[in-house]
């Protein structure tokens, strides 16, 4: 990774009396850019058996190839003589002949964030990231594997470092000066808990019965620790909603990855987040506007702290006894992504964090995005979402899934009154399942018991059948109007687009005519400031919407630099018709019950 290496030391030995699986590893410098593994295995009556390295994880819907980072895979037995292995990559492990004799394995991993393939590529958040000395992620799923006979063994990790870097986890830790002890009761338990070490920038809070911790890696420093606890503090009181006395943990971390402009090669614009039960990571830039900060993480850190609910408690049997390599699929993905996206968005609605009109335009541009789609079934895309024709459609769970979500709150909240909702739903669910799985055929049975017909009707027609929604008749439900297109008078500059050049901190005209935009903007062009105010990143979103967006005609001046000169340009909007597609908006005429029944699923309140 750009000169910086690290090489850990892993040693596991494996104790025959009660299994226990004891690792060490060491964090230091390397001319290798490697991790080296060595595990030492207690006796195995079989003849061959299969070093297993997970190619799914729970909460990433994918398949990955974790197991293409390893290599110089050997096996040994006690007099370390050399035993016959081969290369699996079709079940991701390596079958090792003579088991029975079998004392220790040795391989190296590669840091997958190195990796450039796009064929290969594994999100960040599931992957790992050793950079000298200085910030590692740890997934443990890309480091050690598991046999089956020892899956559900403890496992004991010894972390060697060097001060100052602190690793945070929501792991069982015992730290000490220069080491760390993390243990487990199962592999399924390790792999459940990542780490990320750097030079320490935490902060914690109580709130109820729940101590949170965050710990953020900001690669120039630019965002902290403390920026994000403030962000995060109101959406944790938001979910107060659902738990309504207290969380189900004692404690949970929040860890962040915040890449900053040099580190293009690993980030290139991308961001994620990945859910645990005790904690979540998440891949970010760095952000120096803190508006545009807490609009990059609000939205995703709740959504990943309310899977707690969804998959994580209740969940079906299939993802409850998760196999790592051969799993079989639930069908119920559009519960797991998309009522918990669609409840977050609600939830921040409630509690003032997000306007009317951000909703509205989050479920117009669900209904847009839906509509690029060709028809399927949320219920077969979701067992078949590993799968070469169905991988594709998983993106629609958070667009498709939380659209469908907030057309169920609306019947359900119709067939009650208001007195009944998904969220009240959700939660019986999560009391009556969260300690044992549901079966995935009767999950729809129970929700037809506790809501109404045109539920079911629903369920059977859009999620479990592939029929297109009218979303005119149920917008009409609460009072909203929708059309699928309309002929709108909107104020125009032109066609005009923008890039960012990272590098000189400039913004610049792209794919711009000069006869096609009021200011006369060529490709190439320099903005330098809008309506007498300098274009910084700090507040570009506002300023360029006074030209992309007009809200009035006047007029508008920007300075631009054009071959090595300035020069000014001014020009007034003019009104155009232009095409809007699935537009909605509040049918000012609506009747009472329309009105009150809006009122309560989208403000949590009685309009009596």
């Amino acid at each position: 990774m750009k000169g910086k290496i690290l090489i850990i030391f892993l040693l596991i030995s494996i104790s025959a009396i009660g299994q226990k699986i004891e690792a060490d590893l060491t964090l230091s410098s390397s001319p290798k850019d490697k991790l080296e593994v060595s595990v030492v295995v207690p006796h195995l009556d079989s003849v061959s058996t299969i070093y297993y390295i997970p190619m799914v994880i729970p909460g990433s819907y994918a398949s990955k190839k974790f197991i293409h980072y390893i290599d110089n895979f050997k096996a040994f037995d006690n007099q370390l003589n050399e035993l016959s292995t081969s290369r699996l990559d079709e079940k991701s492990g390596f079958l090792i002949q003579n088991a029975d004799k079998l004392h220790k394995i040795t391989y190296t991993i590669s840091d997958t964030w190195d990796n450039h393939d796009k064929s290969d590529y594994i999100l960040e958040t599931s992957g790992t990231n050793f950079e000298d000395d200085s910030v590692f992620l740890i997934n443990f799923h890309a480091v050690i594997g598991y046999f089956d006979t020892f899956r559900k063994s403890p496992y004991e990790i010894t972390i060697h470092k060097k001060t100052p870097i602190y690793g945070s986890t929501s792991a069982p830790i015992t730290r000490a000066k220069n080491q760390d002890q993390i243990n487990t009761k199962s592999y399924a338990e390790l792999i459940d808990n990542p780490v990320l070490y750097c030079i320490p920038d935490t902060i914690s809070f109580q709130l109820r019965n729940t101590r949170f911790f965050f710990s953020v890696y900001s690669r120039n420093r630019i965002n902290n620790a403390s920026q994000v606890a403030d962000i995060t503090k109101p959406l944790l009181k938001a979910s107060f909603e659902l738990f309504t006395d207290s969380f189900p943990m004692q404690e949970y971390s929040f860890l962040l990855f915040m890449t900053g402009k040099q580190d293009s090669n690993i980030s290139n614009g991308r961001m994620g987040a990945l859910e645990h039960k005790n904690s979540s990571f998440y891949f970010f830039p760095e952000e120096i506007d803190t508006l545009q900060l807490r609009d990059n993480l609000q939205r995703v850190i709740l959504h990943e702290f309310l899977h707690i609910i969804t998959p994580i408690s209740l969940h079906s049997k299939e993802i409850h006894n998760f196999n790592y390599n051969y799993p079989k699929m639930s069908k119920h993905l559009w519960l797991y992504e998309g009522v918990i996206e669609y409840l977050s968005g609600l939830l921040m609605l409630h509690n003032n964090l997000k306007t009317t009109d951000d909703f509205i335009m989050d479920t117009r541009l669900r209904i847009v995005n839906t509509s690029k789609h060709s028809a399927f079934s949320m219920t077969e895309m979701s067992t078949k979402v590993l799968t070469k024709d169905f991988s594709g459609k998983y993106r629609t769970v958070y667009t498709k899934g939380a659209l469908y979500a907030f057309c169920m709150d609306i019947l359900i909240q119709e067939g009650s009154q208001g007195k009944y909702s998904l969220s009240d739903l959700l939660m019986e669910l999560y009391e009556e399942y969260k300690n044992h799985p549901f079966d995935d055929d009767n999950l729809f049975t129970k929700i037809e018991e506790k809501t109404n017909k045109q539920v079911k009707k629903f369920i059977d027609n859009h999620i479990i059948g592939d029929q297109a929604v009218q979303y005119d008749t149920i917008f009409n439900k609460i009072g909203w109007i929708y059309k699928p297109e309309e002929i709108k008078k909107v104020l125009w500059f032109g066609d005009m687009y923008f890039s960012y050049d990272t590098e000189k901190e400039l913004f610049i005209a792209k794919d711009s005519k000069k006869d096609e935009n009021a200011f006369g903007l060529m490709n190439g062009d320099i903005i330098l400031s809008i309506d007498q105010q300098e274009l910084k990143e700090s507040n570009y979103k506002e300023l360029f919407e006074l030209i992309l967006n007009p809200k009035s005609d006047k007029e508008v001046i920007i300075d631009i630099l054009r071959d090595g000169k300035e020069n000014q340009q001014t020009a007034k909007p003019i009104y155009v018709n232009m095409k809007e597609i699935h537009e909605i908006y509040p049918n000012p005429d609506c009747t009472k019950i329309q009105y009150e029944l809006r009122n309560q699923l989208l403000h949590n309140k009685s309009s009596q």
